[in-house]
């Protein structure tokens, strides 16, 4: 009876620290795409900005 106690312990040990190692995990996870993402977003607003710099016309008017 006393091993199947130390068993049981064992399983519940082991199933809170799976959860707390895929919430880590999770969280890791969860923290670089938000790094990934502004990253991405301040790439994508270089790239409109060099192309409409790139894009941008001027027209001059001559008077007779």
């Amino acid at each position: 009876m006393k091993s199947l106690i130390k068993l049981i312990l064992i399983f519940m040990l082991l199933f809170t620290s799976c959860d707390k190692i895929a919430s880590k995990t999770k969280e890791t996870i969860n923290k670089s795409g938000e790094t990934v993402g502004e990253t991405a977003t301040e790439f994508f607003e270089g790239v409109t900005e060099g192309v409409d710099k790139t894009l941008e016309c001027e027209f001059y008017y001559l008077k007779n």
